[in-house]
């Protein structure tokens, strides 16, 4: 059915971008086709209105107004539980050395399962986490590489450990979707790395806001690291911790 923006539609956008008084004004019927085009067509039609951008104001224009949405989206959202605790199934992952030798297992009965022998409990990512992820990624996108990292701060504190040899399907999720937060934390320093260089922050004259950011995600994964070294699992984010020190390094004074 088609949707066509009420009053109270157009108000709340209004609200969310500012002031009243100062948001433009947007044609009816145009804010009816934004509203019944499917996110496919509109993503097609922006990326046009970019590519077709010779003097560069149209990007200027949507990066403005992404990073401000993105601003206001952080400060009135709060972060839910990324993980959840899940009974272990004795299955594991399926492989090809495990379909090559089922015809010579088939014949044998598989031993017999008892309460005492069941896996403990694991925590495995809710589909929060890929929302988390996909907001990262879009303050990346628009230039806003602090804000990202605070929150995947709050992502590294709800993380658990792994055990790298696992073999159930609970376990392998586990440590895909903790690989791939560390990758993200790559990602958002390496931006942050770049911004450092660009505007020569040094030790003789380092941002205190932003070295308050990365001191903060550092005892995010000291923490992780701490819940995870206690629980005798593997600390996910290596690659990422190793990265942010050799960041400050540079940034932090003697």
């Amino acid at each position: 059915m088609p949707r066509y923006l009420s009053a109270t539609n157009r108000m709340e956008a209004n609200e969310m971008t500012g002031s009243m008084a100062r948001v433009s004004h947007v044609n009816l019927m145009t804010d009816t086709v934004i509203a019944n085009l499917s996110p496919d067509a509109l993503r097609v039609i922006l990326r046009s209105m970019l590519a077709a951008d010779e003097n560069g104001q149209v990007t200027q224009k949507l990066q403005h107004h992404v990073q401000k949405y993105l601003r206001h989206d952080l400060q009135r959202t709060s972060i839910p539980a990324l993980f959840t605790v899940v009974e272990k199934s004795t299955s594991t992952p399926p492989s090809s050395s495990s379909s090559s030798i089922s015809s010579s297992s088939s014949s044998s009965p598989p031993p017999p399962s008892s309460p005492s022998s069941s896996p403990p409990p694991i925590q495995i990512p809710t589909p929060e986490l890929a929302k988390s992820r996909s907001r990262i990624c879009s303050l990346l996108g628009s230039g806003l590489a602090f804000e990202s990292m605070e929150l995947l701060a709050e992502v590294v504190r709800q993380s658990p450990g792994f055990k790298p040899d696992d073999g159930t399907l609970e376990g392998e999720q586990l440590a895909q979707a903790l690989a791939a937060v560390d990758g993200d934390i790559v990602q958002a320093l390496t931006a942050v790395q770049k911004m450092a260089i660009v505007n020569n922050w040094r030790k003789e004259n380092p941002l205190t806001n932003q070295r308050q950011v990365l001191l903060v995600f550092r005892s995010a994964l000291e923490y992780c690291r701490r819940q995870s070294d206690g629980m005798g699992l593997e600390f996910p984010f290596e690659r990422g911790s190793m990265m942010l020190e050799s960041i400050l390094s540079r940034m932090m004074p003697e």
